[in-house]
């Protein structure tokens, strides 16, 4: 009976030690940001800084198979004081940039970092891609080129408050600032379409609220922390084969003028609901605004 006992309880502890030593053994699932952070060199030596911006791209969870990471992070389009506004399009796949109002007058005004045209010369140049790929840089630096500068009769917002970024439809959107997703909803394009659009607040600035529309295939969630200019947000969406698109006019023939829009909301003006049914994210982030009532489209 003894022998019996002593046969179990070694068998136990057999057993135990077993699970012991595999719980020590990681699950792989992906490369992890100190591995990713590993000098890629051979022979040891330092990363290059392009190679530094591919690694810090691959950290951020962008894909080692997107040729875009050695052009992020994407260079500045605009600014909001200190807020500082990335080109939510890689400049290998940018067509034209184009300043306009936003709709409603809760958006403020921008403040470009591109030289500003004249909008009916480029409509005549019809596609001359004043941003040119092959001369920009990237990082915390202006981007390099020409956008234009238009004025919309049936908007609110001041001049110069939203920027509309051309790229093909499919391609990839990044986060224009450096903050965290609050929230992610549907609302009615000029209420003939449904758009979705992107809510990011940056660290210390509540009253600010950053909106990105136009966009499909969403990459990331409500409470995610994106990085300007690195991140993907979501995929450019095909809205200029559906409705009247302004940015048209000035891309290339066969271009429908799709692009992706960011402005700055003052989210603390009268009447205001932007944020609202998303993330409290500087009260109490682990609840939602409660009033889920929204205004129609909003750029």
């Amino acid at each position: 009976m003894l022998a019996v006992l002593a046969s179990v309880v070694l068998l136990a502890l057999a057993v135990a030690f077993v699970f012991f030593i595999l719980k020590q053994v990681p699950v792989s699932s992906g490369p992890s940001v100190q591995s990713v952070k590993t000098p890629t060199h051979d022979w040891g030596l330092a990363p290059t800084p392009e190679e530094e911006r591919r690694l810090d791209a691959l950290a951020a969870g962008v894909s080692a198979d997107n040729p875009d990471i050695l052009y992020l992070p994407t260079p500045l389009v605009a600014s909001y004081e200190d807020i500082m506004i990335h080109s939510p399009i890689c400049a290998t796949d940018l067509t034209e940039v184009e300043f306009h109002q936003a709709s409603y007058d809760w958006a403020l005004p921008l403040n470009p970092l591109l030289t500003l045209v004249d909008a009916e010369a480029v409509m005549a140049a019809h596609g001359t891609h004043h941003v040119p790929a092959q001369e920009q840089t990237v990082g915390d630096v202006p981007m390099i080129g020409e956008a234009v500068s238009t004025w919309r009769t049936n908007s609110e917002g001041p001049e110069l408050s939203a920027v509309d970024v051309g790229a093909r439809s499919g391609t990839t959107a990044y986060a224009p600032v450096s903050g965290t997703v609050v929230c992610i909803r549907t609302y009615r394009l000029f209420e003939v379409l449904d758009d979705y659009e992107i809510h990011i607040q940056t660290d210390g600035h509540p009253e600010l609220d950053i909106v990105v529309l136009h966009i499909e295939d969403l990459l990331v969630r409500e409470g995610e922390r994106v990085i300007g200019g690195v991140t993907p947000l979501a995929r450019v969406r095909n809205i200029g084969e559906l409705i009247d698109n302004n940015l048209s006019n000035f891309t290339a023939p066969d271009d429908p003028g799709n692009h992706v829009h960011v402005q700055v909301n003052n989210a603390l003006a009268e009447g205001y609901r932007g944020l609202e049914g998303g993330i409290d994210l500087f009260e109490n982030p682990t609840q939602r605004r409660t009033d889920t009532e929204v205004p129609g489209a909003r750029n």
